[in-house]
C-alpha cells in the first residue's frame, strides 16, 4: 500500500527543547494491540492514548512523549482520520498513510514543528491529501517539505526563529492562511504553492528554483517583499483567467517567462540581479509592470505574450521586441535604442513615453495605443523614430506618433496599415509630428486596409512641412461609441 507521508526531523537545541536526533516513532493506533490502527482511528492528540511503539500496531498503546516521530496510521489499515489536537504538540516528524486526513484542534491547540525539521507528503495515489486548520510554529532552521500528495494549510503558520523553508515535490502546497515568517523565506523547487482568496505569505522572501507561484488573491504578499527569480523552469501564475496583482518586488536572477492564463500585474520593483537580458512573455494573460523596471543592461522581449510598461523602465543598452507585443504606458529609458521586428514578428505600441532611438525593423509592427479603437491615442518618441524597409504602421482610430525631440526617417518599402472602423471617406489623418524629418523621407508606403465599412477613395501620404507632420489624405476619424444627450 502506498503512503502519504508528512516526516518532520529536529535537530539541535532551540530553548528548552531538546535534541530529537534519533528518537523512535510513534504510531497512532485506536484499536490497542489487534494489529493495524482500525480502518478510521479518529481522536484527540493529547488526550487519547493512541500511541504504540510497533509500527505494525501489535505493541501496547500509551501516551504520546515530545519530539518524537509522529505516524499515522500504525499498520496499513488505515484509509485516513479526523484528529484533533489538544494543547501544543510538538514533533518531531509527522507521517501519513494514503487516504484522507484532517487535522484540526480545541483547546489552545498548537502542531510545533522542531528546528531543521523536515516534512514529506510521499503519496501521489488519487484521492490521497493532508488537510490542516491548525495553528502551526515553526522553531526555525532549514525546514525541507515535499510532498507528492496534496497538502493544504488552512490554520495560521508562524516562526519563533528565522526558518528557511524547501517545498519539493510535484503535487500542490496551498497555502489558505498566513504564511507569517517574519524575517525568513520559502523557497519553491517544484511543484505549485497556491495562495488563495484567503492566504498570505508574510515572509520577506518567496524565491522560485524550479517551482511555481500560483496567485489566487490580490493581496497574497505585503509591498516591499520579494519574490526572487531564480530557475528558468519556474512559473508566475494565475489560479485561474482572473486577472491578478502581485504586490511584491520582483527580484531577476535568470530569464524569467511568463504564461498565465489571466492578467498579472506586478506593483513592485523588477530588478536584475544577474546577467539576464531578456524576459519571455507567452501568453495568454497580458504581464504589466506598474512599478520601476531597473539594473537591467538590456531588456529584450520574447514570446507571442503582451508585456506593459506602465511605470519607469531603465535600460542601459540596445533591446528589442523579437515577438509578441510590448506596450509602453508609462516610461522606457534607454542610453542606446529599442528595435522592434524579428522573423517572428513584433509590436511596439502603447501611450507613453520612449527616451531614446526606437527602430522598426523588417517584420516589426508600430501600433500606437497598442491598436485597440480608442481616441487620443499618443506614443511619444525622444529619439529618433526609423520606420525601416519592411515595417508596419497599424494606424486605428485615434493614433499618432510624436518624435518630439528626434528625427524622424521614412524608408522606401514601409507599409501603412489602416484598421477601422472609425473612419469616414475625405479629409486627412496625422499619422507622425516630428521634430526634424530625414531626407529624402519616402511618402509612397504601401496602404492596406481592413475593417472600414466601406470601400475607400484614393489614400496618399504627404509632408505638411508647416506644421512639421506626416499626413494620410482621404479619410478623416469620425465620433464612435459615445453617449449623446438630447434636452428638449
Amino acid at each position: 500500500m502506498k503512503k502519504l507521508v508528512i516526516l518532520v526531523m529536529w535537530t539541535g537545541m532551540i530553548g528548552s527543547w531538546p535534541a530529537a536526533a534519533g528518537a523512535a516513532p510513534f504510531y497512532w493506533d485506536s484499536n490497542g494491540a489487534a494489529e493495524g490502527a482500525g480502518s478510521a482511528p479518529d481522536g484527540t492528540w493529547g488526550v487519547h492514548l493512541y500511541w504504540n511503539a510497533a509500527s505494525n500496531g501489535t505493541g501496547t498503546t500509551g501516551t504520546w512523549t515530545n519530539n518524537h516521530d509522529a505516524v499515522f496510521s500504525a499498520g496499513t489499515d488505515a484509509t485516513g482520520a479526523t484528529i484533533m489536537i489538544s494543547g501544543t504538540q510538538a514533533v518531531a516528524s509527522l507521517t501519513l498513510e494514503e487516504g484522507v486526513y484532517s487535522f484540526s484542534g480545541t483547546n489552545a491547540p498548537l502542531l510545533r514543528i522542531n528546528n531543521n525539521g523536515t516534512c514529506t507528503v510521499a503519496s501521489a495515489a488519487a484521492g490521497s491529501r493532508f488537510e490542516s486548520s491548525l495553528p502551526i510554529e515553526l522553531r526555525g532552521g532549514s525546514q525541507l517539505w515535499t510532498n507528492d500528495g496534496a497538502f493544504s494549510i488552512f490554520g495560521p503558520v508562524s516562526n519563533s526563529a528565522a526558518t528557511r523553508v524547501r517545498k519539493y515535490g510535484t503535487a500542490r502546497l496551498t497555502i489558505g492562511n498566513t504564511f507569517d515568517f517574519g524575517n525568513s523565506q520559502l523557497d519553491i523547487y517544484s511543484g505549485d504553492v497556491l495562495i488563495t482568496a484567503s492566504g498570505k505569505v508574510a515572509g520577506y522572501q518567496t524565491r522560485l528554483y524550479g517551482g511555481n507561484l500560483v496567485l489566487g488573491n490580490d493581496t497574497g504578499f505585503s509591498p516591499g517583499r520579494d519574490v526572487v527569480y531564480g530557475h528558468t523552469n519556474s512559473r508566475i501564475l494565475t489560479a485561474d483567467a482572473t486577472a491578478r496583482i502581485l504586490p511584491a518586488n520582483i527580484s531577476v536572477q535568470v530569464i524569467p517567462t511568463f504564461e498565465s492564463s489571466g492578467d498579472i500585474t506586478v506593483m513592485g520593483i523588477v530588478r536584475r540581479e544577474g546577467t539576464v537580458d531578456r524576459i519571455w512573455v507567452n501568453g495568454p494573460g497580458t504581464i504589466t509592470l506598474a512599478g520601476i523596471v531597473t539594473n537591467f543592461n538590456n531588456f529584450s522581449k520574447y514570446g507571442g505574450g503582451t508585456l506593459v510598461i506602465d511605470g519607469l523602465a531603465t535600460v542601459q543598452y540596445d533591446s528589442r521586441v523579437y515577438a509578441g507585443t510590448l506596450l509602453v504606458n508609462g516610461v522606457w529609458k534607454t542610453l542606446d535604442r529599442l528595435d522592434v521586428g524579428s522573423t517572428t514578428g513584433g509590436t511596439l505600441g502603447g501611450t507613453g513615453t520612449i527616451v531614446g532611438a526606437v527602430n522598426i525593423l523588417t517584420g516589426g509592427t508600430l501600433s500606437p495605443g497598442s491598436g485597440s479603437n480608442a481616441f487620443n491615442r499618443k506614443l511619444t518618441v525622444e529619439g529618433n523614430l526609423r520606420m525601416a524597409n519592411g515595417a508596419t504602421y497599424l494606424y486605428t482610430s485615434g493614433d499618432m506618433v510624436d518624435v518630439s525631440s528626434g528625427q524622424l526617417r521614412l524608408d522606401n518599402t514601409w507599409t501603412l496599415q489602416i484598421a477601422g472602423p472609425g473612419f469616414a471617406i475625405g479629409g486627412s489623418l496625422t499619422l507622425f509630428t516630428y521634430n526634424t524629418l530625414y531626407t529624402p523621407a519616402f511618402l509612397s508606403p504601401a496602404i492596406t486596409v481592413t475593417n472600414l465599412g466601406f470601400v475607400p477613395g484614393t489614400l496618399a501620404v504627404s509632408n505638411d512641412t508647416a506644421n512639421s507632420r506626416i499626413v494620410l489624405h482621404g479619410l478623416r476619424e469620425v465620433q464612435r461609441g459615445g453617449t449623446v444627450l438630447v434636452i428638449k
